[in-house]
């Protein structure tokens, strides 16, 4: 299943912007530290998965985030608005999985499974290492997930981010609690360069911080 994303002209003329804002450091990545928003003004859309602002990465609510499935089954997302929540609020609206309870970003990339929000049937968690080598099976896709290591003090708990599209090359993401402001584009936070190497090597490129690879769902 894919998730369509639709560009206006106006939506097309910003894609280069969202690249070089992030790639050089320039306007979006000089407000990463500071409450650009206020905490819980909405920053950006994909259908039915809104992202709000967390003001800034240090900020820690002291309340949860809820979604009800079917209208009436409460499911905890986790606490507002974190990039972990944002990412199981993802899997479950698109997906209907979720994965279990976690301190930080970067634990997710050693869980093997998630759970059926239904019937919580396990499902296959599958970890693609950043740099793997690559055929029509791995290559990053709609609905994958991307790890962040822990790095520095912006990213301390590591960071996560749901992959929207890709299109030559070009990796669309969805997430919160990074920079805290509105999306580059309304329908994705920022663009992430995909690498084919030599030796048919394959990488998310992040000139600040350690992508340790994406995940999958497997069904």
């Amino acid at each position: 299943m894919q998730l369509e994303i639709i560009f206006n002209p106006k939506q097309r003329n910003n894609v280069n912007k969202c690249i070089n804002d992030w790639d050089y450091g320039t306007n979006c990545m000089e407000l990463h530290n500071k409450c650009v928003l206020p905490f819980g003004k909405q920053v950006g859309f994909v259908k039915d998965v809104p992202a709000f602002s967390n003001c800034d990465n240090e900020v820690i609510a002291k309340d949860s985030n809820i979604v009800l499935i079917n209208d009436k089954k409460p499911i905890i997302t986790g606490m507002k608005w974190q990039c972990v929540e944002y990412a199981r609020r993802y899997l479950i609206t698109k997906l209907g999985v979720s994965f279990k309870d976690v301190d930080s970003a970067e634990e997710i990339w050693f869980l093997q499974h998630v759970n059926s929000v239904q019937t919580n049937k396990k499902q296959i968690l599958k970890s693609y290492m950043n740099g793997i080598f690559y055929d029509n099976t791995n290559i990053p896709r709609a609905h994958d997930i991307i790890i962040w290591a822990k790095h520095d003090p912006n990213i301390p708990y590591g960071h996560i981010a749901v992959i929207l599209k890709v299109e030559n090359h070009q990796i669309f993401i969805g997430e919160q609690n990074w920079y805290n402001g509105d999306w580059c584009d309304p329908t994705f936070s920022r663009i992430l360069k995909l690498k084919k190497g030599l030796g048919y090597s394959l990488e998310i490129l992040d000139n600040d911080h350690k992508i340790l690879g994406w995940m999958r769902v497997i069904f």
